[in-house]
């Protein structure tokens, strides 16, 4: 441990700008953190000082490297080595500074809306797909090293603390990441007292732990964690609350893994498994998460939030969803059951003037959207006249909304 800054202390960084320390943040694994700012600049910084033990020549040609990479250009997110301070017995780097509060402290605290949950895992697949573009293996996802801010009644989420990462032709890390992240694979090599060996792979594993954590609101070992021989035997073994267990038991708190679309929870299958090979890339968990932010629906009984998806007909507490359906003068009815319905010429009438593909009907959250793609024109009933819907946009439909499709008239009803 070193001794702490304080605002009297003089930091020069390797390119010659002046620190001026404001408070201490917080002490962690390998040095303590502060807030400051760089002479001349408004806007704060951190200020990460290595302790003794940790400044070393291995830990300056760790944090150069970041440096150099520059990854805050990728995604100014990425809170990631601005300056670097190797000089007068000090080892440190500078990075910007993230508002808000830790992702672990947004769980720990209840404040994210399950609509935000689904976005910071959007984001942080994002960020994540960014640090890995540059060949950097990040080594310590976990909900500490992102922070969540509140803007606009929108959230951002930063990528804090990358000091633990691997890269081609660096040093490697002297310290693991938190254990309850730690795939099996490198859980096998530190109990059998083996060199840790970081991987993509192993980064997968990690961020599908935080995934759960994130969507779920409890870790997937909750209820598994009492020793560290049974945590070591439930983090071996694949993912306990797997829907496709047998005996798979309802978690102990926070949402039920129905809530969850089937995509989501493959995912999660495959990400938690012994096998590296076998888990998602961060591509494709970038893709499933962009589907699933769209399609959050909740239950007009209970209200607990849900991804929606094609084949859900119940809430995670099996509440029947909703029905609605699109009727004919002739009585006959179209149900509209899926996020995506596409109705033309041999579901509504049969009608020539109607295209084979006419209109697209969209489930967004609790509420459908009409978009019309059919060649002849598709109107609504509004203020006592037909009113054009155009192409290539979205109208949400009301309750009893009568609507003109090219010759054939419907109705739009809430069952």
């Amino acid at each position: 441990m070193s001794q702490r800054l304080t605002s009297a202390t003089k930091l020069i960084t390797d390119s010659g700008k002046c620190i001026q320390i404001e408070q201490f943040i917080a002490d962690g694994g390998q040095g303590d953190v502060y807030q400051g700012r760089l002479q001349n600049q408004n806007e704060p910084i951190v200020f990460k000082l290595f302790y003794q033990s940790y400044a070393i020549e291995k830990t300056k040609k760790r944090i150069r490297h970041l440096q150099a990479l520059k990854l805050h250009q990728l995604d100014s997110r990425i809170c990631s080595p601005l300056e670097t301070v190797t000089k007068r017995g000090y080892m440190g780097h500078v990075a910007a500074y993230a508002e808000g509060i830790t992702l672990l402290e947004a769980l720990e605290q209840a404040k994210l809306r399950f609509e935000e949950a689904v976005e910071a895992a959007r984001q942080i697949a994002s960020l994540i797909q960014k640090i890995m573009s540059v060949g950097i293996i990040h080594g310590d996802l976990q909900t500490q090293n992102f922070k969540i801010e509140w803007k606009n009644d929108r959230i951002q989420v930063y990528a804090i603390d990358l000091d633990n990462y691997r890269a081609a032709g660096v040093p490697p890390p002297e310290m693991i990441g938190m254990t309850l992240y730690l795939a099996p694979e490198l859980r096998n090599q530190h109990n059998g007292k083996q060199k840790v060996i970081l991987t993509k792979e192993s980064d997968l594993y990690s961020f599908g732990v935080l995934v759960h954590e994130v969507l779920l609101h409890f870790h997937p070992i909750a209820g598994f964690d009492q020793t560290i021989e049974e945590i070591d035997k439930a983090m071996l073994i694949g993912w306990i609350y797997d829907p496709k267990n047998k005996k798979v038991l309802d978690n102990p708190h926070g949402y039920p893994v129905d809530t969850l679309n089937p995509e989501i929870i493959n995912l999660l299958r495959a990400a938690l498994s012994p096998n590296p090979q076998g888990r998602p890339s961060i591509e494709t968990w970038v893709q499933a998460l962009h589907t699933a932010s769209q399609n959050i629906s909740s239950c007009s009984i209970c209200n607990v939030p849900f991804i929606n998806d094609n084949e859900r007909r119940a809430c995670p507490y099996g509440h029947q969803l909703q029905k609605c359906e699109l009727r004919l003068d002739t009585g006959e009815t179209i149900e509209l059951s899926g996020l995506v319905t596409i109705l033309g010429r041999n579901q509504l009438g049969g009608s020539n003037h109607i295209s084979r593909g006419h209109i697209i009907v969209r489930r967004i959250g609790n509420s459908l959207y009409l978009e019309p793609i059919g060649l002849n024109p598709t109107c609504r009933w509004h203020d006592d006249k037909w009113v054009m819907i155009y192409p290539g946009t979205m109208t949400k439909l009301n309750p009893n909304d009568r609507l003109l499709v090219a010759n054939t008239p419907l109705q739009y009803t809430p069952k």
